[in-house]
Parts: structure tokens; C-alpha cells; sequence
């Protein structure tokens, strides 16, 4: 197999001062004063410290140390005005998008998968960003591409000129045609992708669980371990024996086939890499997200060159289900509520999140059945390993 370098993004956006003609003289206005309170929020902090310095020295006669700074008093302080100063660049951000009309484009984002690996956690959580608008999956490329663009367009939310606008479709990873990357690049220019991949295994488990419940799932009494003999037999024969394009015509006939092909990821992704350079493409572990998707979401947010509204520490587990939720610092409620209570917070919900791997999982995977799964697997996590030169956990 081909290899590759490795697979990290480098962030590339037009800079604000290009962008200030785009700016009302109101909204200019309200840059400065917010400029202005920024300004003043960080020299108060300037002063706290300077103080400190000062009564230290008074009091011991010797040189400051960056340790005396970290009683719990200053820490304190210190994060409360570095939370006022994130509120004040928030509500200066949301004040210029009220003023700014919005218009009706393609996507400049769009996570196209893979299923089941929290692209719905992903969307969800970058949707509380507010230079940031996310929709609900298109289904454009893979269901309506015969209505135009026009259509796309329709899909979409609206959104302003320095806002960025986000597609989360994750069948987009395995769905027809062959070139579907460069009739993307085509149709949206500039946009940049976003992958997130998972252990395969855990995936094909969610998968399965996902589809079993929909109402018309003919396979919906089906046992894990029948389906697995049923269908990745199947899987097996399409990846040994047909062409690429009959692979992703037997998904698009048969969807129950994608709770194994997608996961044969280095099967899918080459034609990803290959379409899109490397500033245009982020590939993130779905199991680091899963663990800590704080850091996860900071990667994004760098990568798309947005500002890092959305910090690893605004991220907590509740501990009722063991699902993600985001501290809502910009609510009003934020300063009364518990920190650890949901109903003030941003979470997942457990009637359509963590079937199979959290506290409220409904499912359980069998030896015997992620013994087979293991197996049809590994060679795939080998490639994709060579591929993206990754050292994640489940590739080893």
C-alpha cells in the first residue's frame, strides 16, 4: 500500500483585518468598546498580581515566585475574570452576527464520518459556538445531489459572513459515486472535512444497536451474534472480490451492510486523503474524544480557525450516565447551577447517545462475537495505521 506523511492539519483562514470592511460603523463601534473592556478585564488582573507582588515582598523580603501565585484565593480570582473576559469576547462576537445579514451558501464545513463514532456528539457540541452554525444531516451527496445545489443551499441554516457553516452527514464516507471528494471540492470551495474514526469493533456494536431500533428494520429481533453470521460474511466477500464502486452501490442497496464496511476504514479513506489536501482534512480518534472530548474540540476549533470559545475544562461526565456535557459558562444560570447538574448544562441525551458504551448501555458485546469482529478488522487497522502513520491505542 501506498504511504503517506503524516496526516496532521494546518489551519488556514482569511485574517480579521481583511474582513473589517465587511464592518457596519455601529458594529465598528461596539468592536472598540469591546476591545476597550477586554483591555481593562486583562489589566485588572495585571494589577491583582502587581499587588501580590508587592504585599509578598513586604511581608518575606525575597524575590517572587510564580508558586506564590497559587493559593486558592488568586486562582480564584484569576478564573473569574478570565471567564468575564470569555463572556465579553462571546457577547462581542454574537453582537456583530446580529448585525451582519446572513446569507444562504454551501457548506463550509462538513463532518462526513464515520457513523457512529460521535459525529452527533461533535455537532452538537460545535453548535454552541457561535461562530460556528451546524445542521441537521443534508443527505444531499448521497440522497438529493440530482436537485442542485440550490437545494443544498436549502438544507442549510443561514449564517453570516465570518461565520462558518457546518454539514454533519456521515454517509457521505461510504456513498456513491467513486469521486464523490472532488464533486464536493467542486461544489464547495474551500470547504473543509472532518473525519472522526473509532475502535471498529465498539462501532459495528453501535451500529447494529442504531439500526435494529428503527421502525421498518427487518432485522429488528435479530441477535448481535446473528447478524454478525448473517451479514459479515457478506462484508467480506465485497471487500476481497468487487470492484470499489460495487462495494459502495452494495451499501447504498443493502445500509445494514455498513455496520461492518465502515469500518474497514483504510478501505474507505484513501480516496478522502487523496482529494483533499492536508490543511483541508482533519482526522481525529474517536476514542480520545469519547475520553476527553475537550481536547478534541479545541483541535477543531483550531483547525477551522475559529476562536477557542470552547475550552477542554468547560467539559464534564455526568455521572448519572456517563455521557458528555459542556459547561454552559455564557448562560445566565451558569453563576447559581450546579456544576455537575445536567438540566443547566449542554448533554448528551441518553435516549439517543450511549447505547453501547456508557453507564445506560442496553447493549453488551460477546466474547465470541468481538473474537470474529477482532479478526475481520485487523488488517484493515494495519493499513489505516501505515496510512495516516498513527499510533492510536486500537490500532496496535
Amino acid at each position: 500500500m501506498k504511504t503517506y506523511e503524516p496526516y496532521h492539519a494546518i489551519p488556514v483562514r482569511e485574517s480579521w483585518e481583511k474582513k473589517k470592511h465587511l464592518m457596519t460603523t455601529r458594529s465598528k463601534i461596539i468592536y472598540i468598546v469591546s476591545v476597550a473592556l477586554l483591555v481593562l478585564l486583562y489589566r485588572m488582573l495585571v494589577n491583582i498580581r502587581k499587588s501580590d507582588n508587592v504585599n509578598n515582598r513586604e511581608t518575606e523580603q525575597q524575590p517572587l515566585h510564580r508558586s506564590e501565585f497559587n493559593n486558592q484565593e488568586d486562582t480564584e480570582r484569576i478564573n473569574e475574570l478570565a471567564l468575564e473576559i470569555r463572556k465579553a469576547e462571546r457577547s462581542r462576537l454574537e453582537m456583530l452576527i446580529d448585525l451582519e445579514p446572513k446569507q444562504n451558501r454551501t457548506p463550509d464545513v462538513i463532518i462526513i464520518g464515520a457513523r457512529k463514532c460521535g459525529t452527533g456528539a461533535l455537532r452538537v457540541f460545535l453548535g454552541s459556538h457561535p461562530l460556528l452554525v451546524t445542521s441537521e444531516e443534508s443527505h444531499y451527496y448521497d440522497k438529493h445531489q440530482d436537485k442542485g445545489l440550490g437545494y443544498y443551499k436549502s438544507l442549510l441554516e443561514n449564517a453570516t459572513a465570518q461565520q462558518l457553516i457546518v454539514d454533519k452527514t456521515p454517509a457521505y464516507f461510504t456513498s456513491l459515486p467513486e469521486d464523490l471528494p472532488s464533486i464536493i471540492k467542486r461544489d464547495c470551495p474551500g470547504v473543509k472535512l472532518i473525519i472522526i474514526l473509532c475502535e471498529p469493533v465498539q462501532r459495528s456494536l453501535s451500529d447494529y444497536a442504531n439500526r435494529i431500533e428503527l421502525p421498518r428494520s427487518k432485522y429488528k429481533n435479530m441477535s448481535f451474534e446473528r447478524h454478525i453470521e448473517l451479514l459479515l460474511p457478506q462484508a467480506q466477500k465485497l471487500l476481497n472480490d468487487d470492484a470499489f464502486e460495487d462495494v459502495l452501490l452494495a451499501v447504498k442497496k443493502n445500509a445494514h451492510l455498513t455496520t461492518y464496511l465502515t469500518g474497514a476504514y483504510s478501505y474507505f479513506l484513501p480516496r478522502w486523503v487523496n482529494a483533499f489536501p492536508k490543511d483541508r482534512l482533519l482526522i481525529l480518534n474517536g476514542e480520545s474524544f469519547l475520553k476527553d472530548p475537550g481536547l478534541t474540540i479545541v483541535s477543531i476549533q483550531e483547525f477551522l480557525a475559529v476562536p477557542v470559545m470552547l475550552q477542554r475544562r468547560d467539559f464534564f461526565t455526568n455521572r448519572a450516565t456517563g455521557l458528555s456535557c459542556l459547561r454552559t459558562w455564557w448562560d445566565d444560570m451558569y453563576g447559581v447551577a450546579d456544576l455537575d447538574d445536567s438540566r443547566f448544562h449542554l448533554c448528551l441525551e441518553k435516549k439517543i447517545k450511549g447505547r453501547t458504551r456508557s453507564r445506560v448501555s442496553k447493549y453488551k458485546l460477546r466474547p465470541r462475537a468481538e473474537e470474529k469482529l477482532r479478526e475481520f478488522y485487523e488488517p484493515f487497522n494495519k493499513d489505516l495505521r501505515d496510512l495516516l502513520w498513527e499510533d492510536w491505542s486500537w490500532l496496535r
